[in-house]
């Protein structure tokens, strides 16, 4: 018998999930890139703050569903991916404040958009192709859970109100 309950909370949905996370946080990139390039005073605060949202949201989620289980086995990997978080986090204060300021140069946000796709493809490597191998049931179910909540461009969300 299966051990999931429900087909979407296997591991192959689910790191369709999360590698689909990543790919609409690059085209997000790529509209930002876009944007401050072409005027940097047109990137609005509202457009910024809801990147912002978007990217700390699937940050505190790997780090709350995924991290904890990948410690045990890979303890080198993920204080790595902590410190690269860490380090994010701080760059989109800094993009942040240069927003409500004004202030962003083109070229930081493209720097900062490469950094982003490298730890991306970290992940994508080290995380969502290992997740049956090192996730529990439970933590399966915690992290389908949590992305059939917190991704807005889930296709399970409607299949799951079935």
């Amino acid at each position: 018998m299966n051990r999931f309950e429900r087909p979407e909370c296997s591991p192959t949905p689910l790191r369709a999930i999360l590698l689909r996370t990543h790919e609409e946080l690059d085209k997000s990139f790529v509209s930002l890139i876009e944007a401050f390039r072409a005027d940097p005073r047109s990137v609005g605060l509202y457009a910024w703050r809801a990147f912002e949202v978007s990217l700390l949201d699937h940050l505190r989620t790997e780090e709350e569903a995924l991290f904890p289980a990948f410690e045990r086995t890979d303890p080198a990997l993920i204080a790595t991916l902590r410190a690269e978080h860490d380090a994010i986090r701080r760059h989109l204060d800094t993009l942040g404040v240069g927003v409500e300021l004004h202030s962003v140069q083109a070229d930081f946000v493209a720097l900062f958009v490469d950094t982003l796709r490298k730890h991306a493809a970290r992940e994508d490597a080290g995380l969502y192709g290992r997740i049956d191998s090192v996730l529990s049931t439970s933590e399966l179910r915690s992290l389908c859970d949590r992305l059939l909540v917190t991704t807005p461009a889930s296709p399970l969300k409607d299949d799951t109100r079935r």
